[in-house]
């Protein structure tokens, strides 16, 4: 295990999900040495899988990427009272919209500025059928905007990343190892 440094000294600055499980983290910690004041970068890749809590958050990033993407545009004409759709349509949007959002992964995001243009980049993947998988990254989302309404939202989303990639570097918070086989009782 590293050597710990206090959580208010630790800037996260990206994460990635490795192919196979596991993590790349970059960050940054803050040290003071004679007066002196030090940024250290460092870089961790780790097979080891985060823990449950962690990678929900990872996966809680999704709903963001979708809306920006427009996946959640059909679902919301369809709810929308001008549309006057029926039960049966409304259902069968979501379920359409469902089905779309299964094949979006989330790989990572980064975090850049300070302040008021303290912003995220989040990447994931599309799977598309019989083509393959797309790429996709947002535009910054600054936390400071009002654009979509849920910048603040994603700013605190991104905090609790933060304390989470914090507990899995300094306090070895990891993926959960099942004490007994599966079909044991």
């Amino acid at each position: 295990m590293r050597m710990k440094v206090d959580e208010s000294r630790f800037k996260l600055q990206k994460l990635k999900r490795l192919n196979g499980g596991g993590i790349h983290v970059e960050f940054e910690t803050k040290r003071v040495e004679e007066n002196e004041t030090f940024y250290d970068n460092e870089k961790l890749d780790s097979s080891r899988e985060p823990h449950e809590d962690f990678l929900s958050k990872i996966r809680a990033l999704k709903s963001y990427l979708c809306e920006i993407f427009g996946f959640t545009d059909l679902k919301t004409i369809v709810k929308h009272e001008d549309f006057k759709a029926t039960k049966a349509q409304i259902k069968s949007a979501e379920t359409g919209y469902q089905n779309k959002i299964a094949n979006i992964e989330i790989t990572g995001f980064s975090i850049h500025g300070k302040d008021d243009n303290k912003n995220v980049i989040i990447n994931g993947k599309f799977g598309i059928q019989k083509l393959g998988v797309v790429a996709l990254n947002t535009p910054r989302i600054k936390f400071s905007n009002n654009l979509y309404g849920w910048e603040q939202d994603l700013k605190e989303l991104v905090e609790e990343l933060s304390h989470e990639a914090y507990l899995y570097l300094y306090e070895n918070k990891r993926e959960q190892l099942k004490m007994f086989g599966e079909d044991e009782v």
